[in-house]
């Protein structure tokens, strides 16, 4: 096999493997990377670039510690041209990616954003460093600056 298909086989598994695990919410946890108020976003990352993409994709969980229910509704970084919230689902055999308007985050609860459930996608990106810095904002006017450390393609 070349190179090149030997590569996309490896990514195809990757992608599987990845997308047969499933959005959850759990229980708030006690360990904040960066806090805004009462939400908190912790376990930030985003997958490096493969060589000649410009789109990629992020993971992070939040927390809710206040007594209402926050609506996630839009992310942006300066490193990216376009950001948007996705979810993948499974619909048969097949997983299916699908653009959501928002995210509702319970009120002391943190929802995840990883393979094969919630996530970021994000378009149209120039260079990737070792970090990166995303706002999220919240349908109530909030901006939740936080930083992901970038990940090899592959990782979770």
């Amino acid at each position: 096999m070349p190179d090149a298909a030997i590569l996309a086989a490896a990514l195809a598994a990757a992608l599987a493997a990845a997308l047969a695990a499933a959005p959850v919410a759990i229980p708030a946890s006690s360990a904040p990377a960066l806090a805004g108020s009462e939400l908190v976003v912790t376990d930030a990352r985003v997958r490096a670039l493969l060589p000649g993409q410009r789109h990629t994709v992020a993971y992070f969980a939040i927390e809710n510690r206040g007594p209402a229910s926050v609506t996630l509704v839009s992310a942006e970084s300066a490193a990216a041209g376009a950001m948007e919230i996705h979810e993948s689902r499974r619909d048969g055999d097949m997983y299916r990616m699908r653009r959501r308007a928002e995210v509702e985050i319970p009120a002391r609860t943190t929802v995840r954003f990883d393979p094969g459930g919630l996530h970021l996608m994000l378009f149209d990106v120039q260079a990737l460093g070792e970090q990166m810095e995303i706002e999220l904002r919240t349908s109530d006017g909030r901006r939740l600056k936080a930083i992901f450390n970038r990940i090899a393609a592959g990782a979770e």
